[in-house]
Parts: structure tokens; C-alpha cells; sequence
């Protein structure tokens, strides 16, 4: 019926199963739902929400039910796990519309309110982890929100539940609200749970990578786990094994993004960073157990232990014992320390823990991941793709910005100390290909109105030869359009030059390219570069923090140009920026003006009821 059968001839098949949906759910039968009779089907499950989630047929027909619900339905389905009184008299139906997270629905409660929903909320939850029934959208969502708003101790056990399950977490990562759980799980968790996540991912790294939200979760991974041992062998391989096709994909790529610049503005958008970075979270615990985890949390990484199995029983050794919140009472910040003093400690004996706190230094880790195997570490062999094709990478959208990265050595200069002779290879590459293009510029970038009649004229010629029109198109494709003028190569390498001006390590790389792109590329080549788009890269050149590069470029220029300083900043620079700007807000004004009196004197035609004179009639009374 939901494949072959018109929505219309289902109804009343549908309104014989209305007496027992729930019953039927239980059955490995697919539901039939559209968006139409979402609503009507969603009532019919009130009070079973909880039950059908944690079976696993009913978990595929909610989800089938949650696909195709509008937001306020999905929001009365997640309802009925934040309490009884949800369930009974709808406690969001009547703000459903203006109610789309649970943080929205905790705002401006007590206490006591928010410690009974997100205590009802965890015990819906948890037969749900248990049995790994993570595939559901809904579950995602109602995941994520437990970690967001319940307590230290609350995700302490919720991430140990869900760290249990092994590869069957990779269920959530496909979503936003899934991949926000996983990430949070690896952030919150103990360096047990994330060694159990890790081990899930092995083998499906790059499957989790080039997923819209998945990659979020594999950067997550390489930023917050401490035992770059381990990471080394479920993560890095993979990753080597296709770095050609992980420059290349759109998500995939700003993984290895995160390691060269981290938190970069530029390379990641704000629901990624968001995703990366979770809220700190604490809990109270004893000072044994909070020196017991420090102890432990780093001590399998600094020994080297190569057995993930012996790494795996060190910490479970050393884990300390996790105090599980009462059944009888909902937990709640408040609620923790009663609990410890119930088990024979003082609260004068408790300290604070933070959730997932990292014992290493983000540069030493992003260090150790880079140069992790020597001769075939992830640094060695990203270096060998950008020295092999530089020219073509450069004049990808997506690529462009991991030769950028690499070429400057990355931040902080930590490829440029790595392997600084791999750096200079990549110098070197684009270097040769820039010398060998700038023949090449003056014909080919600039858009002079001549040039685009000669290129009609030899377009109609090769048309009339239908062989000769063939022959010379793929002469065409053969010829890779200069880096200088190319669209993404242009500008990146203009932002190569500007990071130049970086003081410090950060910039040595991009300085050092930039001594040898003028020395090896540029100089001389001023007067057939100007007029052209590879202005902006020979802007960048006054700006790239090497005085005797920057002073020569400009001798070289003013003759050609006039004011450097006032040419320079239409490309880079507060200046340029500004002027843009207001030229911008300019033409804005205008065009508003324009449409005001435009506005205004349909209104006077209307109300004098006579048409506004033509072009031709106001020529002849002239």
C-alpha cells in the first residue's frame, strides 16, 4: 500500500486501524503516512511516544510519523517524554508554534520543574541507549537535548550508555541534532568513552567525513581526544589513504582544515563551529575520584601503549566510579552533592570536574596528529599532493584553501617547523607554474573591448567548420587558464601574501613564499600584469610583511599606477573596505530614492487619472 496504492484509496484502511495504532506499530509492517493526515495519525499515538521508542518496529514507524509531521506536531510527539502532564493535557500544543528546543520550554521555570522534565526525559531515554535504537530522527533530536540540559551527572551516564553502544552510535551523525550528540559525547566523555567511540568509527571514517554533518564528528575527535596513539590507528589511516579525495570534497576537507587553522572563520560556518565547541559541563565529585581521573586520563598516551585492548583495560582500571543518579529522585545539580553525602562523604570533601577536560595542549596534539608515522605521516603526505598538483588544486573552490594553509605552514608555523623543506616544495611548484603563466596573462585576462571582438569573429569562423570548431575546443580544455587571473587562484593567492604579515612563526611560511614569488615570478612582469585581474595579487605583494619585497614591488608600481597606497587599497585594506562599503550603501540610497519617486508619481497619475508622458512625446515637445 505505501508504494503501489494512491493516498486517497488508503483512507479507509486508515480509519479501520485508528482503534489500535500502537498495537499495530509493533509489527515489522511500514506505516503509511502524508503530510495531510500527519496530524491526525500523531493524536492517535498519544501516550505511546515513550513505549514505541524504545521497540525497534515501533521506532521506524514513529520515524516515518516525525519525517513527514509539520514542527508544532513534532514538537507535541518530543512532549510526551518531558513529563505525565505533557502527555495528558498537551502541555506544549497551545506554544508549540513559538516552542521548537526544550531550552525554549525551560526558560523561566523553577527548579524544581526543570529537575522533574529533565528527570522524566533521561528515564525515557535510557532503555533507548541501552538497545541502541539510534536510528530515529526523533531520538536524535530529544538526545541532544538532554545533553544540552540536564546536569553533569545526568550526560556523565548518558554519554557512558551511548559510548557502550560501539559502531551503532554512527547512527546519529546523518542529522544535525545526531551529529550534535555524537560531538558532545566525545567532549563530555571520559578517555574510556572515547576510545569505545573511536573504535565504533574504524572503518567508516570517511564515510562520516564527507557527510554534511558527520564531519563535525571526526573533527570533534581529532581536537578533544587526548591518546593521538589511538587516533593514529582508527582515524589518521583512512584519511591518508584518500587525502586526494578529502581536499576535494566539500565536507570532508575542512577536517583536515581544523588540523592546519583551527576555528578559522573562514573555512568553517557557524553551525559547525557551535557543533565543535559544546557548553563546559561539571559535576561534584570526591577529591579521590577527581585525582584518580586526572591521574588516568593521560597516562596510556605519555607510555605508548600500541595495544588498543591493554589500553582499553588500563582504563577501565583506573576509571573511577561513577555515582548513578536515584530512580526515586530525578537528578538535578542540587541533587549531587545530597547524593555523595548520602554515600559517606562530607561536602566539605567534594570538588568540581569538569566534563571532557583535555590534560594536553591543542598545539602539541595537532602536532603529534601531523607528524604521527614518520615518513608516511598525514603531514608528509598532504605536503606530496600540494607539491604535485598546486596548480590544479589552486583553481578549486574547494581545494584552494588547503594550498593556502600548507603553503604558509599553517598556524602557528607548525608545518613550516615540521618540514619546512616539504613546504618549500610547494613554494617551489607554484612558483614555476606562476613564472611560466605570466606570458600568458596579458592575452588571455585582459577584457579589452578588441579582444572580445576578435573572439566573435574567430568564434564564427570555427563554427563555419564544424571539424575545426571541435578541434579547437579541446585545445581549449587542454590549456589551463593562468593562476593569475584564474577566479579562485587568483584570490588565494593574494590571501597567501597577505598572511605574510602575520608576525612570528605564524607567518614565516607565507613570507618566505613571497621573497620567491617575487624574485622567481613577479619582478619585471609589473607592466603586462597591471590592467589585468592579477592586480589584486600584485596588492597583495605590497602588504606581505617582507620590507625589501614590499619596497621593490612598489618602486616598480608607482610609475605605472601613480599612488600605490590609494591603487592597493581598492583590493586590501581597511581603506578598500571602507570604500566599498560606502559605495555600496551609496548605490543603495539611490536605488531607494529612485523607487520612491517612482512610487510617488504613479500615485499622482492615479489620482489625477491622466498618464505619464512617453519618451517620444517629450521629444517632440522639446
Amino acid at each position: 500500500m505505501r508504494l503501489c496504492v494512491p493516498p486517497a484509496s488508503c483512507q479507509p484502511c486508515l480509519a479501520a486501524a485508528k482503534p489500535f495504532p500502537a498495537s499495530l506499530s509493533g509489527s515489522h509492517r511500514p506505516t503509511f503516512a502524508s503530510p495531510a493526515s500527519s496530524p491526525g495519525l500523531a493524536k492517535l499515538f498519544r501516550g505511546h511516544v515513550a513505549e514505541l521508542l524504545r521497540h525497534p518496529s515501533g521506532a521506524d514507524v514513529l520515524d516515518d510519523l516525525y519525517s513527514v509531521c509539520p514542527p508544532a506536531c513534532r514538537n507535541t510527539l518530543c512532549a510526551e517524554l518531558y513529563g505525565r502532564e505533557f502527555t495528558l493535557f498537551g502541555g506544549v500544543s497551545a506554544q508549540s508554534e513559538g516552542i521548537s528546543r526544550l531550552s525554549q520550554l525551560l526558560a523561566g521555570v523553577d527548579a524544581k520543574k526543570r529537575q522533574a522534565v529533565v528527570g522524566s526525559l533521561y528515564k525515557g531515554l535510557a532503555p533507548v541507549l541501552e538497545k541502541a535504537l539510534l536510528h530515529p530522527a526523533m531520538t536524535h533530536r530529544l538526545l541532544r537535548e538532554l545533553l544540552a540540559e540536564a546536569p553533569g551527572s545526568v550526560v556523565a551516564d548518558a554519554v557512558d550508555t551511548l559510548a557502550a553502544a560501539g559502531g551503532n552510535a554512527l547512527k546519529l551523525v546523518h542529522t544535525h541534532d545526531g551529529a550534535a550528540a555524537f560531538c558532545m559525547a566525545l567532549a563530555y566523555g571520559t578517555p574510556k568513552d572515547r576510545k569505545r567511540l573511536l573504535k565504533g568509527m574504524k572503518g567508516f571514517v570517511w564515510q562520516t567525513a564527507e557527510n554534511e554533518w558527520g564531519h563535525a564528528a571526526v573533527a570533534t575527535a581529532l581536537s578533544v581526544v587526548d591518546d593521538t596513539a589511538l587516533t593514529g590507528k582508527t582515524l589518521l589511516p583512512e584519511l591518508k589513504s584518500k587525502v586526494d579525495e578529502w581536499v576535494t570534497n566539500k565536507h570532508a576537507v575542512r577536517v583536515l582544515l581544523q588540523l592546519l587553522a583551527p576555528d578559522n572563520h573562514r573555512y568553517l560556518p557557524q553551525a559547525t563551529r557551535e557543533l565543535l565547541h559544546p557548553p563546559a559541563k561539571s559535576m561534584m565529585v570526591s577529591a579521590a575520584a577527581a585525582a584518580s581521573a586526572a591521574g588516568g586520563s593521560g597516562g596510556s598516551a605519555a607510555a605508548g601503549i600500541d595495544d588498543d585492548d591493554e589500553v582499553m583495560d588500563e582504563d577501565a582500571a583506573d576509571e573511577p566510579p561513577r555515582e548513578k543518579p536515584s530512580k526515586k529522585q530525578a537528578p538535578d545539580d542540587s541533587a549531587e552533592p545530597a547524593s555523595e553525602v548520602a554515600g559517606g562523604i562530607t561536602s566539605s570533601q567534594l570538588v568540581e570536574r569538569q566534563l571532557g577536560e583535555s590534560r594536553k595542549d591543542p598545539m602539541q596534539r595537532r602536532k603529534e596528529l601531523l607528524s604521527a608515522g614518520g615518513k608516511d605521516s598525514l603531514a608528509t603526505v598532504l605536503l606530496a599532493l600540494c607539491a604535485e598538483q598546486a596548480g590544479q588544486l589552486l583553481c578549486s573552490q574547494v581545494s584552494a584553501d588547503v594550498v593556502v594553509e600548507v603553503a604558509r605552514g599553517a598556524a602557528g608555523g607548525l608545518l613550516w617547523e615540521l618540514q619546512q623543506q616539504g613546504v618549500e616544495a610547494v613554494h617551489a611548484a607554484l612558483v614555476q607554474q606562476v613564472a611560466a603563466d605570466c606570458s600568458r596573462v596579458a592575452g588571455v585576462a585582459k577584457p579589452a573591448a578588441a579582444g572580445k571582438q576578435h573572439d566573435r569573429k574567430k568564434g564564427k569562423a570555427a563554427a563555419a567548420d564544424a571539424g575545426a570548431g571541435e578541434q579547437y575546443a579541446a585545445e581549449q580544455q587542454q590549456v589551463q587558464e593562468p593562476l593569475l587571473t584564474q577566479f579562485f587562484a587568483s584570490r588565494a593567492l593574494r590571501r597567501l601574501l597577505l598572511a605574510g604579515g602575520s608576525d612570528g612563526a605564524d607567518g614565516a611560511g607565507a613570507r618566505a613564499f613571497a621573497q620567491q614569488l617575487w624574485k622567481q615570478g613577479l619582478q619585471g612582469q609589473c607592466q603586462q600584469l597591471v590592467g589585468s585581474h592579477a592586480e589584486k595579487v600584485l596588492a597583495g605583494l605590497l602588504h606581505c610583511g617582507e620590507e625589501t619585497v614590499q619596497q621593490q614591488a612598489a618602486a616598480e608600481l608607482q610609475p605605472l599606477v601613480g599612488d600605490v597606497k590609494a591603487w592597493a587599497a581598492k583590493f586590501w585594506g581597511p581603506a578598500g573596505a571602507e570604500e566599498q562599503q560606502h559605495s555600496k550603501t551609496k548605490e543603495k540610497k539611490k536605488a531607494r530614492g529612485r523607487t520612491q519617486n517612482q512610487q510617488q508619481q504613479q500615485q499622482q497619475q492615479q489620482q489625477n487619472g491622466t498618464r505619464a508622458p512617453s519618451k517620444k512625446n517629450k521629444q517632440q515637445q522639446q
